[in-house]
Formats: C-alpha cells, structure tokens, sequence
C-alpha cells in the first residue's frame, strides 16, 4: 500500500485562498438576491477560509 504524502503548506494555502474568493462572489450573489441572512453565513465561512489561510502561512514563515 502506497504511503500517502505530508500535504503540502503552500497548496493548502492556495487552496484556501481560492475557497475565500469563491465564497466571497457567493455571498456578494446572495446578497444582490435579498438573502442577507444567509450571505452573513458564506461570508463567514470566508473569513474563516482566509483567517486559516493567514495562520498557515505565519507558521510556515516561522
């Protein structure tokens, strides 16, 4: 059985960095449709996405 690689710091960054722009365009399309309520949710998950994002990338640097 093949070992499966360490994830790379520098992919998941990036990939967590494209997740907070996707969910960014989706709650800015939530809210021009009036779902307020829910694009608060998305947008919150975006933050989430670039705060881990920020963290990686400060204890990658360190």
């Amino acid at each position: 059985m093949k070992q499966r690689k360490k994830p790379s710091v520098s992919r998941l960054t990036k990939g967590l960095w494209r997740q907070a722009y996707d969910a960014e365009e989706k709650a800015a399309k939530l809210r021009e449709l009036g779902f307020d309520r829910y694009a608060n949710s998305v947008g919150a998950a975006a933050r989430a996405f670039s705060d881990a994002a920020i963290f990686l990338e400060a204890k990658a640097s360190q």
